[in-house]
């Protein structure tokens, strides 16, 4: 099981719940993710590809599942 909540900021947590869906999965950009379509983190195949954070996720304006940009939690 992923856990991010940790890298979290108190105060946020709710916040992140909402919007975990928007977070890339780490495991399906290593390629080993297993859970699939039950993972409740995003899995985009040029998200995968890239290394660039997005601009926007990172401020948190961009609510794109489909964004081409890593959307990504420090650890």
């Amino acid at each position: 099981m992923q856990v991010f909540y940790k890298s979290i900021p108190k105060g946020y947590y709710n916040i992140w719940l909402e919007m975990k869906n928007l977070v890339d999965c780490r495991y399906f950009l290593n390629y080993v993710c297993e859970m699939g379509k039950k993972c409740p983190y995003r899995h985009c195949e040029q998200a995968r590809i890239t290394h660039i954070e997005c601009p926007r996720f990172v401020q948190r304006k961009c609510n794109a599942i489909t964004c081409r940009f890593r959307h990504t939690v420090d650890k």
